[in-house]
């Protein structure tokens, strides 16, 4: 059923997935089957999903998807789907990717990171001074 709900999206927005987009999904059995491997694949899609037994491989996916819900989907209202998209666009690139301190990242911002700042987001002190008594 996955499958077929996966496919008839895809043929919904009649446009190729963009390159590189990951699809991350649990264990799930109508996840994990060959069709839906396939569908995946055929699509280039690259399938993100943990091993078994090993929670933890997808943290970071699920960390992300916590904020996104918690700090933004569910704190505003959007006039359209449209709408959504282009604050979710921003709520990442402005917010997550730019200015949000990420403890997996030494508390910088994945920005920072890229750029090699010293700097921790947009303060002029570390996590470490911060804490320092």
């Amino acid at each position: 059923m996955a499958a077929a709900k996966f496919e008839k999206a895809g043929r919904r927005r009649r446009a190729a997935a963009p390159p590189g987009l990951v699809h991350h999904s649990d264990r799930g059995m109508q996840y994990a089957c060959g069709d839906y491997a396939q569908i995946l694949e055929q699509q280039q899609i690259i399938p993100s999903m943990s091993r078994p037994a090993n929670p933890y491989d997808n943290a970071s996916c699920e960390s992300l998807m916590k904020t996104l819900k918690q700090e933004e989907i569910y704190a505003h209202h959007y006039r359209d789907l449209e709408h959504l998209r282009e604050n979710v666009e921003e709520f990442i690139e402005q917010y997550c990717n730019r200015r949000r301190l990420h403890s997996a990242l030494d508390y910088r911002s994945p920005g920072g990171v890229r750029t090699g700042s010293k700097c921790h987001g947009e303060f002029p002190w570390t996590h470490h001074e911060l804490f320092q008594v």
